[in-house]
């Protein structure tokens, strides 16, 4: 699993470098997101409430993760560029359609 999240989030970074994006806040943010992205599929039954302070870390990380792309204090201390809203969507939507793999290629 790990060396499908850091392909994945290596070919983000290419693309985004490659279309003069801010790659680095992209992989910060795709890394981010792929990997809560797993913990969320990796659930042994996803979809349920069985634990819902999991969904209180993912919500809480990925609030994280988007205030060191925007916040200045933080934007300065790790490196990273705002993103615009597009960028922004397409870095989460790893972490979504990630999760779902991970059901198919971690069948519990």
């Amino acid at each position: 699993m790990g060396a499908f999240i850091a392909t994945l989030t290596l070919a983000a970074g290419v693309w985004a470098r490659e279309t003069d994006r801010p790659w680095q806040s992209m992989m910060f943010l795709v890394l981010g997101a792929t990997q809560l992205g797993v913990a969320l599929g990796s659930r042994a039954r996803p979809g349920s409430l069985a634990n819902p302070f999991l969904l209180v870390a993912v919500g809480t990380a990925l609030s994280l993760q988007a205030a060191g792309v925007y916040l200045p204090p933080l934007r300065d201390l790790l490196g990273t560029e705002p993103l615009s809203p597009a960028d922004l969507d397409r870095s989460a939507d790893n972490g979504r359609r990630r999760g779902a793999w991970t059901r198919v290629l971690i069948p519990w």
